[in-house]
């Protein structure tokens, strides 16, 4: 067994996760030979070298900003550099949680019916419908290039 499944087994799924969502463990993913260490460097240096702008160009799709402009890269530097003040709280002895209701039981109520039947009202709330049916705007949109 070698030594990454047999960590699976060893250790609580939850410092599992907290290895392989760590910002070291995913920029050696995405940087395997930079030699920089905050985020922001490392995003510039991976967007910066000719086989990184697939880093770029996926950002781009995920937030839906245009980061070719001056506003979408100063949008970008900023979140970086805020994501980075996170490795600045101490987290020593602190163990990492699945849920923040994870020490809680949930419980349902019992679900009666009480009213029925008012679909016609319910609709009269919505901008667009078809038949019965609420229409949702798309949930992804794409950026057109511009070349």
């Amino acid at each position: 067994m070698d030594p990454d499944t047999s960590l699976l087994f060893q250790a609580p799924f939850s410092s599992y996760c907290k290895h392989f969502c760590s910002l070291e463990v995913i920029t050696s993913i995405c940087f395997p030979r930079c030699e920089v260490h905050t985020a922001q460097e490392q995003l510039c240096e991976g967007v910066r070298s000719p086989s990184g702008s697939w880093v770029l160009d996926h950002l781009e799709q995920l937030a839906l900003v245009d980061f070719r402009d001056a506003e979408g890269v100063e949008r970008l530097r900023k979140a970086i550099q805020f994501a980075d003040q996170l490795h600045e709280v101490n987290t020593d002895g602190v163990e990492p949680m699945d849920s923040v209701l994870e020490d809680r039981c949930l419980y349902l109520r019992e679900d009666d019916v009480t009213e029925g039947n008012c679909t016609n009202e319910l609709l009269k709330n919505a901008r667009e419908k078809v038949e019965e049916y609420f229409v949702a705007p798309p949930g992804i949109v794409l950026l057109i290039k511009t070349s």
